[in-house]
């Protein structure tokens, strides 16, 4: 097909390029074939396929921001379990409340 006849408007179609079946052979099939024929006419299907792919696309850019930022919170996550556990061992001794968040401090920013 050449471009003039693929945006030729034709004459049973209300889009361009776009051919309809005619009566001939529908027959038999009548329910399908003018099926088809209205599937082919609306235009409303476009919109589905539009909110489709921008769905689609919204659902892809969550999947790469997730994978992006679940190592980092894995990595953070098991530094704050190794902190929780020097904190425990240290309160479970009898020393000063000021000594223990000193040595917290000083323990758990080195992670």
């Amino acid at each position: 097909m050449d471009q003039k006849t693929l945006w030729k408007k034709s004459s049973s179609s209300s889009r361009p390029g776009v051919e309809i079946p005619d009566g001939n052979g529908c027959d038999q099939k009548r329910k399908s074939c003018f099926a088809w024929r209205r599937l082919l006419r609306s235009e409303t299907g476009a919109v589905s396929v539009d909110w489709l792919v921008l769905t689609a696309a919204i659902v892809m850019l969550g999947f790469a921001v997730v994978s992006q930022v679940s190592g980092g919170t894995q990595e953070l996550s098991g530094n704050v379990r190794k902190c929780v556990r020097i904190q425990a061992k240290l309160v479970a001794k009898d020393i000063p409340y000021e000594k223990q968040l000193k040595r917290i401090a000083r323990r758990c920013s080195k992670l």
